[in-house]
């Protein structure tokens, strides 16, 4: 993005402007305190191309978050984080799953609002249950419950004030879902030795019930399920399978005549041909017309000579009728870049941040999210600042799922530890990091000379 389409900033919120008035006096005049006489020095346009050119050179510099939300309690693997969505229910929201709470209870979907006076936290707890994921579009808010043996699940929605059951006796636990009105599509994909299946579940007024359409299938290994998403600008469901042949592929679905047909096939471009298990369809994000697709497992592609690197990750993007575009990838191996990705549409420009849980920032498996930018009218995406958190330790695996509001992301780290002043560590307790307004310059502290947020490059 341009600097010309950032918002505007008055600098005497950056600096004390009287600070760089003596180099841009002739020295006389400054002791006098006199008004700049018409010449210029050589300092004083150091400063002012400085001034200029900074929100360039933060563009590419690296965040850390606004705020981070911890659990209730620090007991260890409750694993918070390790699925998020965010959205709007009159305050801006966001959800979370715990996989256990340490023993005392089996799991929890973890739901916070923000307010005036910070972030008003809420969890519901599952004796016997095991929450999956969760989802959000915009107001909507749904998460998944296993049954204790995992034979079969639920969905349940959460509103402001309460949860409740909108439909059981789904074939397996579920581990993806998304929502738009009146439709729900449930991904499960271990279901049939990992072949995977997708029900469709739609809300029918007359009965007050949510009735599920005929089951989607996969074949044998290809982890059918694995993601789901509605295309709103097309009405076309899309099912990712990470398992399917060389290296995964996405599915598309149009509902006809009161079924979901096979509409066509997304595999990655030729580009990949020379490496398998890619896990192409891991991860599925749209918006306005675009499609991301994050493909963890990807090795490194060169176009030259280079040093191979497996399972950097890949994030490819797709246009209008899902015309391949783009691919970005990272650099070092294990980052897996694309465990999860997630879209925005922003006063015309696009958002995409999209996790690489594996990434080492000081430290081994820190985690980390790279966002990308798409501006108005532009055709070509751009890789822009990189996400991490404050407090990033090893193992952490920030970025092992991601959401996007507006310009809020949300960003989880199930194997943050928690440390009380001493030796003692509790292992994977987990962690939620929340970034506000991405894309603009000076998002975590920097504006009101709090530094204490950044991080070294």
């Amino acid at each position: 993005m341009s600097v010309s389409s950032r918002p505007t900033r008055d600098i005497k919120g950056i600096w004390n402007v009287k600070s760089l008035s003596p180099g841009c006096l002739r020295p006389r005049e400054a002791e006098r305190g006199e008004a700049p006489a018409p010449m210029v020095t050589s300092s004083c346009v150091f400063a002012l191309l400085w001034i200029l050119a900074l929100p360039s050179l933060l563009q590419g510099q690296p965040l850390t978050e606004t705020e981070r939300i911890g659990p209730m309690s620090f007991e260890a693997n409750q694993r918070l984080g390790s699925d998020v969505a965010t959205g709007y229910q009159g305050q801006p929201m966001l959800l979370s799953i715990m996989t256990d709470d340490g023993g005392i209870h089996r799991s929890g979907v973890y739901r916070a609002v923000r307010t005036a006076e910070g972030w008003d936290r809420w969890a519901a707890w599952d004796l016997d249950s095991r929450t999956s994921t969760v989802a959000t579009r915009g107001p909507d808010a749904i998460y998944g419950l296993a049954d204790p043996d995992d034979s079969g699940g639920e969905v349940w929605s959460l509103t402001p004030s309460l949860r409740f059951l909108l439909f059981e006796g789904i074939d397996l636990a579920p581990e993806a879902l998304d929502i738009i009105p009146g439709i729900i599509a449930v991904g499960m994909p271990s279901y049939g030795f990992g072949a995977g299946r997708v029900r469709v579940y739609r809300y029918d007024g007359e009965s007050d019930a949510w009735l599920p359409d005929p089951p989607l299938d996969g074949e044998l290994s290809d982890g059918f399920g694995t993601s789901v998403a509605f295309d709103l600008v097309t009405g076309v469901l899309l099912v990712g399978a990470p398992g399917a042949g060389d290296n995964g592929k996405v599915e598309t679905f149009a509902y006809v005549q009161g079924s979901w047909l096979r509409w066509g096939t997304l595999l990655p471009p030729s580009e990949f041909d020379s490496q398998s298990g890619a896990a192409f369809g891991t991860s599925l994000a749209v918006e306005d017309d675009w499609l991301a697709v994050g493909a963890p497992a990807t090795n490194k592609i060169f176009s030259g000579i280079g040093i191979p690197a497996n399972d950097v990750g890949a994030v490819l993007l797709y246009q209008q009728a899902h015309e391949f575009r783009q691919y970005f990838q990272e650099v070092y191996e294990g980052d897996a870049l694309g465990t999860d990705v997630a879209l925005s549409s922003v006063d015309g420009e696009l958002l995409l941040a999209a996790g690489s849980p594996g990434a080492d920032l000081g430290a081994a498996n820190t985690g980390g999210v790279s966002m990308f930018t798409l501006g108005p009218g532009e055709t070509v995406w751009t890789q822009g600042q990189r996400l991490m958190a404050s407090d990033r330790g090893q193992g952490d695996a920030m970025g092992a799922s991601v959401d996007i509001y507006e310009r809020r992301v949300v960003v989880g780290a199930p194997g943050w530890d928690y440390c009380a002043p001493g030796p003692l560590c509790a292992a994977d307790v987990g962690s939620v990091y929340i970034f506000e307004h991405v894309g603009a310059i000076f998002v975590d502290g920097f504006e009101t000379g709090d530094l204490s947020f950044w991080s070294a490059p």
